[in-house]
């Protein structure tokens, strides 16, 4: 049940774009079936970004935020454009301007929000046993994760990763070697069961990046399916896209 804070109601009649200041988000919108991740939002509009079926380009949806103060913002757009590779984003488009205590409402919700997801220890992530047997019987159904939704998820992280690789580079030009995250999937979909993850031995902030990279995985939102929890891997370059520009 929220309270009885005052908000605006839902914005359903997209007839007008205008290009206004955009502010970072960390908010999950929610419809009556899918969760998406917030990236940003304007007075006009919003980025959301999901790993599931972007919706059409012209179709119209409501989308609700809990804020922490126990009171519900929704709003209502119509998507202007999405991208479908990588990554799947859109852009909402709100039929009239955004009242600025809705969008104040936003932006104090994300920074009560986001740094506690970016602050968080990874040890609240828990981390498996590789080689633990999984007993089926608990499970009816034998469906597997679609690979495709679970690639797509993991993508959403890679600004994370990012963010991950350059603090634990540091002053240096450069961090060597490949990094491996082995998530384990919760059928529920949503945070998986558990993430591990390794760098090369004797690297320096080795412990403080494999922490910074689990915590930022584990925040992807991977797809639901009917079966037994799946391992699923992931081996990349630690810092692929660093380069000297003086070289």
């Amino acid at each position: 049940m929220h309270n009885d804070q005052q908000l605006p109601e839902p914005l359903c009649s997209p007839t007008e774009r205008r290009s206004s200041q955009r502010y970072p988000l960390g908010l999950i919108a929610q419809t009556a079936s899918t969760a998406y991740r917030a990236l940003d939002v304007s007075e006009g509009g919003l980025c959301l970004e999901t790993a599931g079926i972007i919706p059409k380009i012209g179709q119209t949806i409501s989308v609700t935020f809990d804020l922490p103060t126990g009171a519900a913002l929704e709003l209502c757009g119509e998507v202007r454009w999405h991208r479908t590779t990588g990554a799947g984003k859109f852009g909402l488009e709100f039929g009239k301007k955004l009242s600025r205590g809705a969008l104040a409402a936003l932006i104090a919700a994300s920074t009560l929000v986001a740094p506690s997801l970016a602050e968080a220890s990874a040890s609240k992530v828990p981390t498996f046993d590789p080689h633990a047997t999984i007993n089926l019987d608990h499970y009816n159904g034998s469906e597997r994760p679609d690979e495709r939704q679970v690639m797509a998820a993991f993508e959403t992280r890679n600004g994370r990763i990012d963010a991950c690789v350059a603090k634990a580079r540091g002053a240096k030009r450069k961090l060597d070697g490949d990094a491996e995250i082995s998530i384990l999937l919760n059928p529920a979909g949503h945070s998986p069961k558990g993430v591990n993850a390794r760098v090369p031995r004797g690297m320096s902030k080795g412990k403080t990046l494999k922490q910074c990279l689990r915590q930022a995985v584990a925040s992807a939102d991977y797809p639901s399916y009917n079966g037994p929890p799946i391992v699923v891997e992931f081996e990349f370059e630690i810092d692929p896209g660093f380069y000297d520009e003086q070289g």
